[in-house]
């Protein structure tokens, strides 16, 4: 059987600034960074090899680790900028917050976002593929013709949901990802936001313990134990011989925490592989003519970008429109959320094929120059889906 997830992953996330130590004055500042340490890896087969060392599957995707850096660090600075208005002093030391174990379980919520990138195989034999000078998309990565692709379960994508969990500090959080190389995005929406909730609380519970007389190895060493013990029912997600996997379609399985237990239904998403997407959402955002009209603009293979009032809504109609084409596949670059620093990447690849962007509304100001060289004619035509 096919597990449900291929990877569960709990990371520190921490925002590092070079210089002063005021993260309110440097919420601009380019020069600052975010790190992602990994706490807990499922499943732990792949998390460390024979030589001991720790494989991040998180890591083994440039891209998806850049764009949850760039998500981690666009929130993060704004939580320092309430910080330092709310507290008046701006020091970014986090006094003016505690540790908030509420999960913002709305659908526009901006702590969260959709993910669907592609898989570290079909990089590899993309870029095998350009050295030869051929293309590659996943149609032709799924046809039985291509020599990369050696995972039977691996169609060219990871989709996921991760979410940025408040520890009460400014300059840090916990990042809750789940991974799966089938498109179950509501699934994996709804594992996440019930296991946050309990790692928010965990992380109340050690904020309040008294840890001080450990040293940083210690005090991380029983971080780690104390959220895998906490994430532990998530285990079963990766397992291919667990309950979650071989359920049926269409059939419930209840994964539980503590005294607690949340019932999921599988989907049959082996006959429809998209029905696990959030449509709710889309068809909440658009009204009946709009609908049409991105219908039309997928079917033309058009170039649109879907502005979300955040980066969750905005992946969510991103990763519902694609739905919209079945049973044709959309071959195109598509990115669920793309953000606003990272508007190169549309000029990038304005002048070839077509594709699918969701961001926020910031993203705007940038794009309107794009549009701007009457020389380039139709080739510059980018459709704005507006979500808000």
């Amino acid at each position: 059987m096919i597990p449900l997830a291929c990877s569960v992953s709990l990371h520190l996330v921490q925002l590092q600034t070079s210089g002063s130590n005021n993260l309110l004055h440097e919420a601009g500042d380019l020069s600052s960074a975010v790190t992602l340490e990994p706490l807990v890896i499922f499943p732990e087969n792949i998390a460390s090899g024979s030589d001991g060392v720790t494989r991040d599957p998180v890591d083994q995707s440039n891209g998806l680790c850049s764009l949850l850096q760039r998500f981690c660090k666009e929130l993060l600075l704004k939580r320092a900028r309430l910080n330092g208005l709310l507290s008046g002093d701006g020091n970014g030391s986090g006094s003016g917050l505690s540790v908030c174990t509420s999960i913002n379980k709305s659908p526009v919520a901006e702590e969260g976002f959709f993910i669907q990138v592609p898989s570290p195989r079909f990089v590899s034999a993309s870029e095998c593929s350009a050295a030869s000078s051929s293309l590659i998309d996943v149609v032709s990565y799924n046809s039985g013709h291509c020599e990369e692709k050696i995972e039977p379960n691996d169609e060219g994508y990871l989709y996921g949901f991760a979410y940025l969990i408040d520890v009460g500090a400014v300059d840090c959080g916990l990042l809750l990802t789940v991974l799966s190389t089938s498109p179950l995005f509501n699934t994996m929406r709804a594992v996440v936001l019930e296991a946050a909730s309990y790692v928010a609380h965990a992380s109340r519970n050690m904020a309040q313990g008294s840890l001080g007389n450990q040293n940083r190895g210690q005090a991380s060493a029983t971080n780690k134990s104390a959220y895998a013990e906490v994430l532990a029912p998530l285990a079963e997600l990766v397992d291919a011989s667990s309950t979650a996997s071989i359920t049926l379609p269409n059939s419930k399985f209840d994964l539980r925490f503590g005294q607690r237990s949340l019932s999921l239904v599988r989907p049959n998403d082996m006959q429809y592989p998209f029905i696990d997407t959030p449509m709710a959402t889309f068809f909440l955002s658009f009204s009946y003519n709009s609908i049409r009209i991105v219908h039309s603009l997928l079917l033309q293979e058009e170039r649109v970008i879907f502005i979300g009032a955040t980066p969750q809504h905005a992946s969510a109609c991103v990763v519902s429109a694609q739905s919209l084409v079945v049973p044709l596949l959309w071959a195109a670059p598509i990115v669920p959320y793309l953000p606003p620093e990272g508007s190169g990447i549309v000029e990038s690849i304005l002048e070839g094929s077509s594709f699918l962007v969701g961001s926020t509304a910031e993203i705007l100001p940038r794009l309107m120059l794009y549009g701007c060289d009457p020389g380039k004619g139709s080739h510059t035509h980018v459709w704005i889906a507006d979500a808000r």
